[in-house]
């Protein structure tokens, strides 16, 4: 369990408070989640029951589809209301956006922006368990992940995901791992310790030094979604150009590239909840995160985390429309 004195952010600003508080935020709430996870794999596996209840890949509460095509299970929506308490208690005047239960402005919360330079409020962005579908399948690739949007105008106020992506925590229970980032303040991580590894001090990341895809490893969510985006002949280009290429998916490829384990992670498009948080991850770290056209990610293309501006080249030579 993290609290809030285990931190790399011990500065005093806006910013700095709130990371900490969102590190303790997202351990409390995935240990929760994790309970659930080990009830309905780890457990029935130990009781010598198969893996879950239901045998191998069964999950045991219901899950649905959303309109999406996207998953949730009761234990996404829970989590969420359990961060959304949280922050309330300790931000009151904060605004909160999450996937599962919309937004939440107070009265007021952004009355002030515009009038003076240093004024600034906080949106939080919540992603409960991203990888809900790897959780309802025993994969320990879900995360929770909480994004701080720092807002200055009131245009901004009024538009999620126009303001500054401040900063960012992306907790692993299942894996023991979790990541943080902080504008100015670098990308942090830090074993947590348990089943899959021992437990180590926060260490400073930086993305890999790899610059051509011939030497790169390649991650990505799903291959079919990336077929039916950039098309079977691209898609073919840019897999078989890459030295490894691999499904390790959602927000645990994101935290590869981060601390430069792969090259680079291509993902579908995604919810602003979903890629919000890699921007201040990854390019903390020091890479970039852009859409197909090079571009700030936007709605409707796919995202490309990448560990350096060479390499990003050279695949937005193969996945950019408009180049080819």
């Amino acid at each position: 369990m993290i609290d809030d004195t285990d931190t790399p952010f011990t500065q005093t600003d806006a910013l700095s408070r709130r990371l900490r508080h969102a590190l303790a935020f997202a351990a409390d709430v995935g240990a929760r989640a994790l309970r659930e996870f080990d009830h309905n794999f780890r457990g029935g596996h130990q009781e010598g029951g198969g893996l879950g209840r239901g045998g191998a890949g069964a999950f045991t509460a219901p899950v649905e589809t959303k309109h999406d095509g996207s998953v949730v299970t009761r234990v996404d929506r829970e989590s969420e209301g359990a961060l959304r308490e949280l922050i309330r208690s300790d931000y009151p005047g904060d605004a909160i956006l999450g996937e599962e239960l919309g937004a939440h402005e107070p009265d007021g919360w952004a009355a002030a922006l515009g009038t003076s330079a240093q004024h600034e409020a906080f949106r939080w962005i919540l992603d409960p368990i991203d990888g809900t579908r790897s959780f309802v399948h025993g994969v320990p690739f879900w995360g929770v992940m909480i994004t701080l949007e720092r807002v200055r105008t009131a245009e901004q106020a009024r538009t999620p995901g126009t303001g500054e992506f401040a900063g960012a925590v992306i907790a692993f229970p299942a894996l023991g791992e979790v990541m943080a980032a902080g504008r100015g303040l670098g990308c942090w991580w830090k074993a947590t310790g348990g089943e899959l590894c021992a437990s180590r001090p926060w260490t400073r990341c930086g993305t890999a030094a790899c610059e051509r895809l011939a030497d790169a490893t390649l991650v990505m969510t799903s291959f079919k979604s990336l077929i039916e985006l950039m098309g079977e002949r691209r898609f073919l280009t840019l897999t078989s150009r890459s030295h490894v290429t691999r499904g390790w998916s959602d927000c645990y490829g994101n935290m590869l590239v981060a601390t430069g384990r792969v090259d680079v992670m291509i993902d579908p498009p995604m919810a602003l909840w979903d890629w919000a948080p890699l921007v201040a991850i990854i390019e903390e770290a020091g890479g970039s995160v852009t859409d197909f056209r090079g571009g700030p990610p936007r709605k409707g293309d796919g995202v490309i985390a990448c560990a350096n501006p060479r390499l990003l080249e050279e695949i937005l030579g193969i996945v950019d429309p408009t180049r080819s």
